[in-house]
């Protein structure tokens, strides 16, 4: 019987849950962390954005540093939109889903923004680049209508080892 608890809360401290639409948003619905997804293209660097420039977009409410980047966002938000939802690139080869470092782990280029859960495991995506790619948009839509359906498994990265969050 103990053995059931503990699996038990492990189970439900793992992230297993409705995860809603398929973007990483956070409890208030604010897709990557109220991060500027246009900065990324734009300034090359991670700016937090605002409420005060904000735009609604596929159930998320997106945040932008200025109202310029919103107009180019609404624009063509496939263009600035992360693939994968927003979740690690790497992990979605495996079609695993994953929590992100959005600051510090990213990359934007002709063919999108992607993030990974930490700058270590980014440096790795990118030694398999083309391939990882592939292999990513060969899981995602699978993966995205399993977050879509709440059957998924989200990795939190509070729940995993220091490793993962340096």
């Amino acid at each position: 019987m103990k053995h059931i608890y503990t699996f038990l809360c492990l189970f439900l401290l793992s992230g297993v849950g409705y995860a809603g639409d398929y973007f990483n948003a956070n409890e208030q619905g604010v897709a990557i962390d109220g991060f500027d997804p246009v900065a990324y293209f734009e300034l090359k660097k991670a700016v937090r954005g605002s409420d005060a420039h904000q735009a609604s977009w596929q159930g998320a409410t997106w945040y932008f540093s200025n109202e310029e980047h919103t107009k180019m966002f609404l624009a063509d938000p496939e263009r600035f939109s992360p693939k994968y939802g927003g979740w690690c690139a790497m992990a979605m080869t495996g079609g695993q889903v994953v929590e992100v470092d959005f600051e510090n782990a990213w990359t934007a280029d002709v063919s999108g923004l992607y993030f990974n859960v930490n700058k270590d495991v980014r440096l790795r995506w990118l030694r398999g680049y083309n391939r990882n790619v592939k292999k990513g948009n060969e899981k995602w839509p699978e993966t995205r209508l399993a977050i879509e359906e709440g059957r998924v498994m989200i990795h939190r990265r509070a729940l995993m080892p220091s490793y993962y969050n340096e």
